[in-house]
């Protein structure tokens, strides 16, 4: 086994980081190089090897990063909490808010969202398990 010699034959043609396991080698592509399975590239990275924003000046080191980044321009919030109106943008930031809600032990009623407009964020709407 390759893990137990030390050595290491996959080697990155981009960065010359090498890897054990081929696998390795096509994530750290993919992650790093922005290469798909093919290993034609899906994102440019600048000189500096990093994902550039196209809508501002910050890059990032990973293709993952510069996607989740690329939300805030959008105003895309793909991640809707299960218990009220409110959605986010980063996938931790919502599973945070919705703990709130599950540590308080809240519900949603029936039909909570049939009177709420977009954008209310009343709290009336919850339900707790304690009442």
């Amino acid at each position: 086994m390759l893990i137990h010699t030390g050595e290491r034959p996959y080697v990155c043609m981009i960065c010359n980081a090498s890897f054990n396991v081929a696998s390795n080698l096509r994530r750290h592509e993919r992650k790093k190089h922005g290469m798909d399975s093919a290993g034609s590239e899906t994102y440019e990275t600048n000189a500096k090897g990093r994902f550039g924003c196209d809508n501002c000046s910050k890059d990032f080191s990973s293709m993952a990063m510069l996607r989740q980044h690329v939300l805030i321009h959008t105003g895309e919030k793909p991640f809707a909490c299960n218990y009220c109106p409110k959605a986010f943008n980063v996938k931790s930031n919502w599973r945070r808010h919705e703990r709130t809600h599950e540590r308080r032990g809240e519900i949603p009623d029936e039909n909570v969202f049939a009177d709420l407009e977009d954008g209310d964020e009343s709290a009336s709407h919850i339900k707790s398990e304690s009442d």
